[in-house]
């Protein structure tokens, strides 16, 4: 009686695990595909190799991937990491030079929502500092000999990048009397009070960079004013 029970269980337990088997010949599999790193095809900016403090550059990062892309950018000046902008949906880059070294950035790539990340470099870019303005002349509006108490204008023709500001240093028999510090004007109108030799030097600067140029002006002789001509003298 118990060895036809035992065969009796035996045998539905076989029954059993073949229908478990035809179950799972039957049911379709269901395939879980790991999350794709996204695919970075560039990181170019829109200027060439060299260029100077002030101006701003473009990076713009091709990438494709699944889900949302979102970049992260890192810069570096000669080696040292001086600025970075957090993951935003911006596939670029602006950034202005302040300072010259080499530069270049990082950018990281993630494909949210299962920030899945990928980074790459730029090529460098060699930033120069701005080259100093350029004096073209420095002349008085009146040629010399001048007389005592005369005003004269004086005006700096010159160019350069940036925004110019000009200094004025009048000297008068090699002595300095008289200070100007910079503003935008170009000219400097001064009033002689005493007879000698003057001069003046003016500087020039660009900015916001601060790059500075001098020259000097020829000299202008200041005369004292002639003395009174007498033009008779007579008796009645």
């Amino acid at each position: 009686m118990k060895i036809g029970k035992s065969v009796h269980y035996c045998s539905r337990f076989f029954m059993l695990l073949t229908v478990l088997m035809i179950l799972t010949m039957l049911i379709p599999r269901v395939s879980v595909a790991s999350s794709t790193k996204p695919d970075i095809l560039s990181v170019e900016a829109d200027i060439s190799e060299t260029t100077f403090t002030g101006t701003t550059v473009r990076w713009n990062c091709a990438a494709e991937g699944s889900g949302t892309l979102e970049y992260a950018w890192y810069v570096y000046r000669d080696g040292e990491r001086v600025h970075v902008e957090w993951y935003r949906s911006q596939n670029y880059l602006d950034f202005r030079f302040d300072k010259p070294g080499t530069y270049y950035v990082t950018v990281f790539v993630r494909s949210m929502p299962d920030d899945v990340r990928v980074g790459q470099s730029s090529v460098a870019l060699l930033v120069e500092p701005l080259p100093p303005p350029e004096i073209h002349s420095v002349q008085a509006n009146k040629p010399g000999p001048v007389q005592k108490g005369a005003t004269v204008r004086w005006t700096c023709a010159a160019e350069g990048s940036g925004t110019l500001e000009y200094a004025w240093y009048v000297y008068h028999d090699g002595e300095r009397v008289h200070v100007e510090w910079y503003r935008s004007q170009n000219y400097l109108d001064y009033k002689y009070t005493q007879p000698g030799t003057y001069y003046v030097r003016v500087f020039v600067r660009s900015m916001p960079d601060d790059v500075r140029v001098g020259l000097s002006s020829a000299a202008l002789v200041v005369e004292p004013p002639p003395p009174p001509a007498i033009l008779s003298v007579q008796a009645n």
